[in-house]
């Protein structure tokens, strides 16, 4: 199987967004205050994320990874990516594909 880098948008909007998973590695910036990107490895969709942006000082859920930081450099605002795994038993119900992300955009290599 081949891997490629893929790029995803997360809104910064106090929810949750679905992201297939596993990957690799992820990088994360954000260019606008609104919005944080999202850089990783593709590995088989066998586990299932939601993500999260949290704001430096906020409360954090007891489940939960840390994913990276970013700093917005217009504003100084910086914000933290968190990643809780979907249970497998739950996947079909919230079953998403790369092309039919909820809220979370999947960015084809040619607008990398």
């Amino acid at each position: 199987m081949s891997r490629r880098i893929l790029k995803w948008q997360l809104p910064v909007d106090d929810e949750w967004h679905r992201l297939p998973g596993p990957f690799d590695h992820c990088e994360v910036d954000v260019y606008d205050p609104g919005i944080m990107w999202l850089w990783a490895v593709e590995m088989p969709h066998t586990v299932m994320w939601d993500m999260r942006a949290y704001g430096t000082g906020h409360d954090l859920p007891d489940v939960g990874n840390w994913v990276g930081t970013a700093r917005h450099d217009g504003t100084g605002l910086v914000w933290h990516v968190l990643a809780r795994p979907i249970p497998e038993e739950m996947h079909s119900e919230h079953e998403a594909t790369p092309d039919e992300l909820s809220f979370v955009e999947r960015i084809g290599p040619d607008e990398a």
